[in-house]
């Protein structure tokens, strides 16, 4: 057993190895481990929710906690999906529905292309 510990503010799996691949000196814990579900994302931006989700994490365990947020960004439409890209279709939304709703988007704006970009925010706490 490591002897650094970290929270991932997180249910997501497969962002919860990735962690543990960029952080091999540190045993990455999911927050579900303590049952600690998801923070709901209330922030402005993606850092707010960021540190939401890591002080939630933190502030239950008591153990240093990461949490990040992050989306795909086309400044041509207003920088949609943004923050929303996980829900961009719906709260239920899948991330094919995603796609289609942005594709659909982007042909009522004429763009054949564009350019976008990801971004992500990652927020230690503890």
């Amino acid at each position: 057993m490591k002897e650094n510990k970290l929270i991932i503010a997180s249910s997501n799996k497969g962002k919860i190895n990735e962690f543990q691949k960029i952080l091999p000196d540190f045993e990455c814990i999911p927050q579900s481990i303590f049952n600690i579900s998801d923070v709901e994302e209330t922030g402005k931006d993606f850092e707010e929710n960021a540190i939401l989700k890591a002080k939630n994490a933190f502030i239950k365990t008591n153990i240093s906690s990461v949490g990040d947020d992050s989306g795909l960004i086309v400044p041509a439409i207003n920088n949609e999906p943004g923050l929303y890209s996980a829900r961009y279709a719906g709260l239920n939304a899948t991330d094919s529905d995603n796609r289609n709703k942005l594709i659909s988007k982007l042909k009522d704006n004429k763009l054949e292309s564009t350019y976008a970009y990801f971004f992500c925010c990652i927020v230690a706490v503890g």
